[in-house]
């Protein structure tokens, strides 16, 4: 007898589980009884989609829903795609292209596949990624610390770091799947939207990320200049870090009775602090000027005794 191949020991289980005979499960499904014995003893390993579907359905199986469909060719010829929460392939054969089911993914909805390099296999779905290591045959869920995210494609790069685009920005990972970055709208200049599509990599690895509102073409070398809003010497202030310290310097002005429309000018060295000054000016309407431009009736602040 063949060795059934792992769609012939599904049917077998999945015929166990609902209590059907061969005979009953033919004659509810239409599917001859020697046609289900060959499947399920490994004789036929090319069953017909429309043979599939009522076999799926005299089971009592729920439908599969292909929502997000891919398809990937893989070095060795075989081409993964999604059928659900099903992972299949079609490999060579001597008379056309063999079918199998590579994994099931319980209660999950595929969206998309991914191998590096050394040979370490990705799998994205509407709320987790899983990875099966090249040396190994289990497949193994990846922790997130991203809730409700959905992952549209995955990526890797030169440094074996991990890109997942997601609905929740972009998601590096290390070499060990420990977080690295969140690239995402509030912390990054050049990220615009939160929900991406695919990240690209090109000779340089530099990252080109496909989003809703467009492309955002990200440097490597020049990540700093991405994620942070400015520099200052040593200090480098985040775009939050930035509107935390706005909002503190702006209620100080507002303690000292400043209100929409009244002038100020500042003097000082150059420093980060005039810019804390003039975008808490602009965020409580005020009307800021240079100590030089001052008229009667301007309120002078040096910026130095900002404690930001």
């Amino acid at each position: 007898m063949t060795e059934p191949n792992r769609f012939g020991r599904l049917l077998r289980r999945h015929r166990g589980e609902v209590g059907l005979t061969i005979e009953e499960l033919s004659a509810a499904s239409r599917v001859s009884v020697r046609a289900i014995s060959d499947m399920e003893r490994g004789r036929s390993r090319v069953p017909q989609r429309r043979t599939v579907e009522a076999l799926v359905q005299a089971l009592g199986l729920p439908p599969q829903l292909v929502i997000y469909p891919f398809v990937n060719k893989r070095p060795n010829g075989e081409t993964y795609f999604n059928y659900g929460e099903y992972l299949l392939k079609f490999s060579s054969a001597d008379h056309g292209m063999t079918p199998a089911i590579v994994h099931r993914l319980d209660n999950e909805q595929l969206t998309c596949f991914f191998e590096d390099f050394w040979g370490n296999q990705y799998v994205g779905t509407k709320a987790a990624v899983y990875c099966r290591k090249s040396e190994g045959a289990k497949w193994e869920k990846i922790n997130l610390w991203v809730k409700d995210v959905e992952i549209k494609s995955i990526n890797k790069n030169a440094h074996k770091q991990l890109l997942l685009a997601t609905n929740k920005g972009l998601l590096v990972l290390d070499e060990t799947n420990r977080k690295l970055k969140h690239y995402n709208s509030y912390d990054y200049a050049g990220m615009v939207s939160d929900y991406i599509y695919a990240v690209l990599l090109d000779d340089k690895d530099n990252m080109w990320i496909s989003h809703n509102r467009g492309i955002t073409h990200m440097y490597a070398s020049l990540d700093m200049r991405v994620s942070r809003a400015i520099r200052f010497g040593e200090r480098c202030w985040s775009y939050r870090e930035l509107d935390d310290a706005t909002a503190r310097v702006a209620g100080a002005l507002a303690q000292w009775g400043l209100r929409p429309g009244d002038r100020v000018a500042a003097f000082g060295k150059n420093s980060d602090a005039y810019v804390l000054l003039w975008l808490a000016c602009l965020r409580s309407g005020l009307r800021f000027r240079a100590a030089r431009e001052a008229l009667n009736g301007t309120l002078v602040i040096s910026y130095a005794v900002i404690n930001v």
